[in-house]
């Protein structure tokens, strides 16, 4: 039996509960300051009290006091599936205790760091209520204004994070802190669809990411990060996983778990002011590796003449088809430290899909390679970027889409090496059981798609999983095991899966001579779209060719090719289809 629902606290059951544990806990203190007095009037000495750090000279931020003693109460939030269970315990101190800052604990404001619990945790409506039921504390509108950002983002309000974001950055002195802000809002550009405002936004964070803050607070790796999901927008939709198609890979566009931002791109961190590298107007190229690093300091100055300096430092010259174009040709401030050479030509210029070719700097205008150059450069900057699981996916599927079987392969087992969310892992499983299949390696194959199928029991995953387990076996030439494997393939959900599981079944009676069996599979198909119904049709005319219809030749070759000839179904399913043209009277043309 389930455990009971537990309903969660609102705000106003929240304030209440406090109030009544500050009450309690000022109680208990008054009862021990009694006791302590009627010892002192007894003449009983009290055991000393532990030596304190000597208090900080820094100005303290205000505290809430009553009765002239600080008292606290501390609030435990205990998840207990997706109900939750919320348990209050009070804590009265023997002595007074120095706390957390009071406002950021009084109910009356919201509260930090229930809401960072929350938004940790992935409950990012219940952290959004927390941050917008009551007003921020005293200096924090920007910590909660960012926060929201978060959260709205996550919940795919666009729109209204954008906005959160503007505040944030607004609300802040800090120019690491306006950049993380910045960033969001270059996050939601290029979610709602606006790839060009979001590359200028994202310009110029990158032109003044070498500020000391700026680094320790990572702008630039995240820069790095939006720049490769902007170029990655760029690469034409792929089809969807399903059946019989062995080169659709799964595709996750590049996000990461909204629930990492708060730690990889914490608000409240602290700046710094060491800025011994950036010499004013110089520029200087270091290299790691094959990558040349950019260190400068230059202020308004001609982004033509930046690039043509940056490029003379690297020892390149500039090579562009149709010369410099947009920012290039306007004023621009560079202030970077250690930053990529080619993300900050892009910066410079408004375009990405710049690339070093032998001693020249040059616009690489085949965006898969371009795509693949802006996803290296992050992992190789930031490995730890929440982005990064998706980015090594991305990288094995260009792999794939070019042929290159073993380095996808690569890919995709670095994937799973890096601790990924589940979805990735499943996508990474099932990309790499394709292409173990494609590399000629059914058994595999088989034992990864096996994987995928436990790991979403009941689910489209799970059944695409099953349905290409069944394609191994026909590789392996087990039709027998395939058959039973395409029966698990028909208990899932989708009806594409489903009557591709048919299919297969009907394939698989046929290989092993029983022709009855595959009618009665035929007779109760149905339709679903795609290549399954034309291998039902190819099926169902051979298995009634006893009396052929007019032009069966004709129809039966643009059945085969609808089949292409066989290839969708493997070696097995192409000898069976080469046979059941050749039975029907319409050779197989040569593929």
């Amino acid at each position: 039996m389930p455990p009971p629902t537990v309903p969660e606290p609102t705000a106003a059951e929240i304030a209440a509960a406090w109030e009544v544990a500050m009450a309690e806990a000022e109680r208990e203190v008054a009862e021990q300051e009694a006791a302590e007095q009627a010892a002192a009037a007894a003449g009983i000495t009290p055991a000393a009290a532990p030596a304190t750090p000597a208090p900080s000279t820094a100005a303290a931020p205000p505290r809430r006091r009553r009765r002239g003693r600080v008292v606290f109460a501390g609030l435990t939030l205990v998840g207990t599936g997706v109900t939750g269970v919320v348990t209050w315990k009070v804590f009265a101190p023997a002595r007074p205790a120095v706390t957390a800052p009071a406002d950021e604990r009084d109910p009356r404001h919201a509260d930090l760091a229930v809401a960072d619990t929350l938004l940790r945790a992935g409950r990012f409506a219940r952290a959004l209520a927390a941050l917008t039921t009551a007003p921020p504390p005293p200096g924090k509108d920007g910590a909660v204004a960012y926060r929201s950002g978060l959260c709205l983002a996550a919940l795919g309000r666009v729109g209204e994070a954008d906005a959160a974001y503007r505040r944030a950055g607004e609300a802040t002195p800090q120019t690491a802190a306006r950049d993380r802000a910045a960033l969001g809002r270059v996050r939601c550009a290029a979610a709602a669809g606006d790839r060009e405002g979001a590359g200028r936004l994202l310009d110029a964070v990158v032109l003044r990411s070498g500020r000391p803050d700026a680094r320790a607070a990572r702008v630039l790796e995240e820069c790095l990060a939006v720049r490769a999901g902007l170029e990655a927008s760029t690469l034409t939709a792929p089809a969807a996983p399903a059946p019989f198609v062995l080169d659709a890979p799964a595709w996750f566009s590049l996000t990461g778990s909204w629930a990492e931002y708060l730690d990889w791109l914490p608000p409240d961190a602290p700046a710094t002011t060491d800025d011994s590298r950036l010499s004013p107007g110089r520029v200087e190229i270091t290299r790691q590796g094959n990558d040349p690093l950019v260190t400068a300091r230059l202020a308004d100055r001609d982004a033509g003449d930046i690039v043509r300096e940056i490029a003379a430092a690297a020892g390149l010259v500039v090579r562009a088809p149709d010369g410099l174009t947009g920012k290039a040709t306007g004023v621009a401030s560079l202030e970077v430290r250690d930053a990529p050479l080619l993300e900050v030509i892009a910066a410079l210029t408004g375009r990405g899909g710049w690339r070093v070719d032998g001693g020249h700097l040059v616009i690489d205008t085949v965006r898969p390679a371009a795509t693949s150059a802006a996803v290296r450069r992050l992992l190789a900057a930031a490995p730890a970027h929440p982005y990064a699981p998706a980015a090594r996916l991305l990288l094995g599927n260009l792999d794939f889409a070019a042929g290159r079987w073993r380095e996808a392969g690569a890919e995709y087992t670095r994937t799973l090496e890096t601790r990924p969310t589940e979805r990735v892992v499943v996508a990474a499983e099932y990309n790499l059981a394709l292409a173990e299949l494609r590399a000629g390696r059914p058994a595999v194959a088989r034992q990864r798609f096996l994987d995928v199928a436990d790991r979403d029991v009941g689910g489209r995953w799970g059944a695409l999983g099953w349905w290409w387990v069944g394609r191994a076996y026909l590789d392996e030439g087990s039709p027998v095991a395939a058959r039973a494997a395409f029966g698990s393939a028909s208990r899932g959900p989708g009806a594409d899966v489903t009557a591709a599981a048919a299919v297969g079944a009907c394939v698989c009676h046929v290989l092993e001579g029983d022709e009855d069996a595959a009618r009665a599979i035929i007779q109760g198909y149905r339709r679903a779209g795609g290549r399954a119904d034309a291998w039902a049709e190819f099926l169902s005319l051979w298995l009634h060719r006893a009396e052929p219809a007019a032009g069966a030749p004709t129809r039966t070759r643009a059945l085969f090719d609808r089949v292409e000839g066989g290839q969708s179904l493997g070696p097995a399913g192409a000898a069976l289809a080469a046979r059941m043209a050749r039975d029907l009277g319409g050779a197989a043309p040569p593929r």
